[in-house]
């Protein structure tokens, strides 16, 4: 258990053509890997379903309990076909985005998205690439827009399209994207990203797509929008966690509002308890060089500094000269930042379904947890609600869970701090320290006379209840 050795910030890597074989997957494992990402707007059923097939296989050889997130497309928009791949558009020039499918060149284009020139305004901005390349509108024709070119440059095909200044009419999910999510159902994914979120309605739509599937998967919504920026707080109260998604938030806003609103959300993802992921060109440059900039790892480090859960690595994981490299860079990047004592000023939003009282019990035993000096804390748990409360007051002990669901200790792997051992039955206290403590001597996580605090229950039969606080002196 990587938490064991000082590295409780855990790491997501983006899986593609650079790191899809049996033994890159094993090494990343090996090197710090909590999880893999799905990409699905790079790829089809086949080839994800040997990613998962992959990474399921390499885990069990190695004995290591990984998780799956699939990140669903959206209603991104895309440049559409352009002449020769590729065409230069110059500073001034005026040219013609079209509804309908065109062969692109240097005086127009067309997009993915049928309803463009009806959904942009007068005066709006259109940025593509990123943002490395900005247009404005200045007419409109009858399925077409003309545009100033503001920031020239080379127009690819497939290049993202970002319109900041407009709020689309497009559903959340498209007719792709139910696909993906019945991939997801039937190969057992343990997490669904849902890009684009603009208000609480499209988490709901997704939400309700799974319930009619029969299906309960975690929702990441990924905040990347100006909308879900606005609507973030109605967005934090129904999603089960939060990607801070900085390449599209960056184009949408402005890089120079990326740091303060990455801080505010994890801020907030703290006060609620819920998941929170921060992702994108995190060790960007190692997508070719041997090591990252100085400025990267300082990114890293403020990323673990804020209290993140998970980190997010994309393309330089997917498409990098050396995945396995980017891991370990990453690996020793947090541990020295978790290093540098570091209070988080938060104020904790009161649990409304909290009949049980478990914000008390968690903080009493991050407390007791510290003043003993115990090697571990060991929540007992049926719905992995008190590991996740505990882990949000940043206990310098490790968090090892124990429950007997699977999914469970899934969902709790992407939470900083938190490991988790799987026991069939749960239900007798006693019985349960008995049986950790004797795994905990085999994997020789504990020595004699080592402290473990055990966080459990006298109602054993009633799920996320958690009412008692033990010291075991082993």
């Amino acid at each position: 258990m990587k938490i064991l050795r000082g590295e409780k910030t855990k790491v997501i890597a983006t899986l593609g053509p650079a790191s899809s074989t049996p033994k890159i997957i094993s090494e990343m494992i090996l090197a710090g890997v909590d999880g893999f990402r799905l990409n699905f707007s790079h790829g089809d059923f086949k080839i994800f379903a040997d990613y998962v097939k992959i990474i399921r296989e390499q885990a069990n050889r190695l004995k290591r309990n990984i998780a799956i997130l699939g990140d669903l497309q959206g209603p991104k928009i895309r440049v559409g076909k352009i002449k020769s791949g590729a065409v230069q558009l110059k500073p001034d020039k005026v040219i013609t985005i079209y509804d309908e499918e065109i062969l692109g060149d240097e005086n127009g284009f067309s997009t993915s998205y049928k309803n463009f020139s009806k959904e942009i305004e007068i005066g709006e901005r259109i940025l593509i690439d990123d943002g490395l390349l900005k247009l404005k509108a200045i007419s409109k024709g009858k399925n077409s827009i003309k545009c100033k070119v503001i920031e020239g440059g080379l127009l690819k095909e497939r290049k993202g399209v970002n319109i900041p200044d407009s709020i689309l009419k497009t559903s959340a999910l498209t007719e792709q994207d139910k696909k993906w999510i019945d991939f997801s159902i039937h190969n057992n994914l343990d997490f669904i990203a849902l890009s684009f979120v603009r208000n609480e309605k499209d988490i709901f739509e997704l939400k309700n797509y799974l319930k009619q599937k029969k299906a309960s998967i975690p929702i990441i919504a990924k905040i990347e929008l100006k909308q879900g920026v606005k609507n973030f707080e109605s967005i934090l109260k129904v999603a089960d966690a939060i990607m801070v998604a900085r390449g599209d938030l960056g184009v949408e806003l402005g890089p120079e509002e990326v740091p303060p609103l990455q801080k505010f959300i994890i801020k907030r993802c703290i006060e609620t308890r819920k998941l929170v992921i921060t992702a994108t060109q995190l060790l960007d440059s190692m997508i070719n060089n041997p090591i990252p900039t100085r400025a990267e790892a300082s990114d890293v480090a403020n990323v673990v500094l804020d209290g993140t859960d998970a980190v997010l690595l994309t393309a330089e994981t997917s498409i990098g000269k050396n995945p396995v490299r980017v891991i370990q860079t990453i690996s020793r990047l947090i541990r020295r930042a978790e290093q540098i004592e570091f209070s988080h000023n938060v104020n904790y939003d009161y649990i409304e379904t909290d009949e049980a009282h478990i914000q008390s019990i968690a903080l009493a035993s991050y407390q007791i947890a510290k003043d003993l000096k115990v090697k571990a804390i060991v929540p007992i748990t049926y719905s992995g609600f008190t590991a996740i409360v505990l882990a949000k007051y940043f206990p310098t002990e490790p968090i090892i869970a124990v429950t007997n669901s699977l999914n469970i200790q899934k969902i709790l792997k992407f939470y900083r701090g938190v490991e988790s051992i799987l026991l069939k039955d749960i239900s007798d206290f006693e019985k349960v320290i008995e049986l950790t403590i004797n795994f905990f001597k085999t994997k020789k996580i504990i020595k004699k006379n080592d402290l473990l605090l055990f966080v459990g229950s006298l109602k054993t039969k009633q799920k996320s209840i958690s009412n008692l606080i033990k010291v075991v002196s082993v």
